[in-house]
């Protein structure tokens, strides 16, 4: 398995070193790091995730909406360093899971709706714009001198 530095990731992205840091220590808990020597070295999801994290900073989302957005995309990096911690990492990582799966389909939900809205709205704007053009018309033959009205 490959593992990648921060250096490494930074030049796949082609991004400032120190950015990818902000990055890392911002949304440390979605980090798939590996503790290699004295540095930590990343798994190459890694590269995907803070691709993930500047685009989402880029379209101006706050802090707690990234979070949201990279939970229901990524996995928690979660800690195995005790056979107790592991088995309550497990249902941390069970209950996660299924707030995921929650927060997906509340979101999917609301896309649903608005998708229903933007048909409605749509077709009323047809309807408008129909009602619209018999008005002018009726305007258009009203400015018309009496001799010209009965024809088109």
């Amino acid at each position: 398995m490959e593992l990648l530095s921060l250096q490494e990731i930074a030049e796949r992205l082609n991004m400032p070193p120190s950015t990818v840091r902000y990055y890392r220590n911002k949304y440390k808990d979605f980090m798939p790091e590996v503790a290699a020597g004295r540095y930590k070295k990343f798994q190459p999801e890694a590269v995907e995730i803070i691709k993930f994290i500047a685009a989402a900073t880029t379209a101006t989302k706050q802090q707690q909406e990234i979070k949201e957005l990279l939970s229901a995309k990524f996995a928690l990096n979660i800690d195995k360093e005790e056979e107790g911690e592991s088995t309550a990492a497990t249902a941390a990582a069970t209950a996660a899971t299924k707030q995921q799966q929650t927060f997906i389909t509340i979101y999917e939900n609301h896309i649903t709706d608005l998708n229903s809205q933007i048909a409605f709205l749509q077709e009323e704007l047809i309807y408008k714009d129909s009602v619209l053009l018999q008005v002018l018309k009726q305007l258009e033959q009203a400015r018309r001198p009496w001799w010209k009205r009965g024809k088109s």
